[in-house]
């Protein structure tokens, strides 16, 4: 039993640790940036325990420094070969939440399932089992039963997620750009603007529906953060967090992509101008445009 749980945490740790790279990775972070226990537990919703495990992880592979009383830093910037070995892990990982999500939508999957129904029926290996559905713990989508077993939350409907999602959103997320501690970061707000360009110039007919939907998230996060209001931006990743499930079957048209994209740019373009209040109604018209296209799913 303990060497099952071990195995477990070093699964979890491994994979976090991809998760904290790609996150350093988008926000830019170089060499020195302060990667903090507290901060990246609370971005993916798990305990400092396996956070303080991964940043190990990539201290031993040499991309962090240990700094007495301050933690862990970046060595430098973090490199596509940095990545590498967490590709296949990753992949594989979304190819099994791809097939858990389109069983849940068809209603294949019942709310409550035990580890060796869904081993069987993915033919999957017990530690890669949970390390998904440890991940899918951390994106409220599934909790353990008391005993044995697991269960869906039962708000995951992929219809009225969307529907529910966007009310929410219409009413948190302009007031977040409204908050009178709202700070833009420059600097990232320029990476993601250069970002979103480049796709719109040459890239969205490669892009897939889950880098899409990592890539919107990650803007509407940023937005969040600005606003300086811990409860704002935990309330937002929180509800990205369960709409990440469906993404993984969610098929988004090149041109509902260009549009959002372009959407994204104009408010960014807004804000590095300091009119938020324009940014406001922009991103609220924004949010009320995509609650009008249905999602579609395959």
């Amino acid at each position: 039993m303990a060497d099952k749980r071990r195995a477990v945490n070093r699964g979890l740790q491994t994979r976090l640790a991809g998760r904290i790279l790609i996150h350093a990775r988008e926000r830019g972070f170089g060499p020195g940036a302060w990667l903090s226990e507290n901060a990246l537990a609370q971005t993916f919703g798990v305990s400092r325990t396996p956070v303080r495990g991964a940043l190990a992880v990539l201290s031993t592979r040499g991309l962090l420094n240990v700094v007495p009383r301050r933690g862990y830093v970046l060595k430098r910037a973090v490199r596509d070969q940095d990545l590498e070995p967490y590709a296949d892990f990753a992949s594989d990982d979304d190819r099994l939440v791809q097939r858990m999500a389109a069983d849940r939508f068809a209603g294949n999957l019942p709310d409550s399932v035990s580890e060796t129904d869904l081993m069987r029926r993915y033919g999957v290996a017990r530690g890669a089992l949970a390390r998904v559905l440890n991940g899918l713990v951390q994106d409220n989508v599934i909790e353990r039963r008391s005993g044995n077993g697991w269960r869906f939350l039962p708000a995951i409907n992929a219809t009225q997620l969307h529907e529910d999602s966007y009310r929410f959103r219409l009413l948190i997320e302009p007031a977040c750009v409204l908050e009178p501690s709202f700070r833009l970061d420059k600097a990232r707000a320029q990476r993601l603007r250069q970002t979103h360009v480049a796709l719109l110039a040459d890239g969205l007919e490669k892009l897939s529906s889950i880098k899409f939907f990592e890539l919107n998230a990650e803007f509407h996060e940023f937005i969040a953060g600005c606003s300086r209001n811990r409860f704002l931006e935990q309330a937002v990743i929180n509800q990205n967090r369960l709409r990440r499930f469906f993404s993984y079957i969610a098929v988004f048209g090149t041109e509902r992509m260009r549009v959002s994209c372009s959407e994204h740019v104009a408010i960014l373009d807004r804000l590095m101008a300091g009119e938020r209040e324009h940014a406001a109604t922009l991103l609220w018209r924004h949010l009320l445009g995509s609650s009008r296209v249905r999602p579609r799913f395959q």
